[in-house]
């Protein structure tokens, strides 16, 4: 059984060449770009839940500038 290459099932077009080098150029800042974990608490220092991350002090300024 033959394995078949990711260019044969989709054609080559503008939209993968750019998400080809956007996830190089995340991979350039960061090394892995699929790691195999990652530490919830880094953006706000407490668990990442989305009730947390509401009470982050950017996204506060960002919500009462969209409420205003």
């Amino acid at each position: 059984m033959e394995i078949v290459q990711f260019e044969e099932i989709v054609g080559q077009n503008d939209q993968i060449d750019a998400r080809r080098e956007h996830l190089a150029a995340i991979g350039e800042l960061v090394g892995n770009v699929y790691p195999n974990k990652f530490t919830r608490s880094a953006v706000s220092g407490r668990e990442d839940t989305i009730t947390n991350v509401l009470h982050f002090s950017p996204v506060v300024a960002i919500v009462d500038e969209i409420k205003a």
